[in-house]
């Protein structure tokens, strides 16, 4: 069974194949599988970034999610993300899943002792006051 509501947790998605000894897990806030095909739908309770419609934070946990319905099996899944204002519908593309493994690889780097590098994203998260790092300018 395949099937999540906002208060019944019974689809976690599990990827063990993003990095050797690197998975992922997490449970989406619901699965809809009502037209046969499961989207992954994730409720947030902030504002949408200005510009590029997911904040980075949110794109990962998403992409993880549909990583894991590709490894169950699922083709193309789609996920929707519903901010306080606006939707945005996301797909999983080659391309996203090199970025989540790169993003995988990266985490392995700085468990092992490697300096964290900010982006450019620091400049759009709500956290860069307090993130240790965040660039400072």
């Amino acid at each position: 069974m395949l099937a999540n509501t906002f208060h019944v947790r019974t689809f976690a998605s599990i990827v063990p194949e993003l990095v050797p000894g690197r998975g992922l897990l997490g449970y989406p806030d619901a699965v809809d599988c009502r037209d046969g095909s499961p989207v992954i739908v994730e409720e947030k309770h902030t504002t949408p970034p200005v510009v590029g419609g997911l904040w980075p934070g949110d794109r990962l946990q998403v992409l993880g999610y549909l990583a894991g319905l590709v490894e169950l099996g699922f083709p193309e899944p789609k996920a929707m993300v519903f901010y306080r204002d606006s939707v945005s519908a996301v797909g999983c593309t080659s391309s996203d899943a090199r970025w989540l493994r790169g993003v995988a690889l990266r985490l392995d780097e700085v468990e092992n002792g490697a300096p964290p590098r900010p982006s450019h994203r620091c400049d759009q998260c709500l956290w860069a006051e307090t993130c240790p790092w965040a660039n400072r300018g």
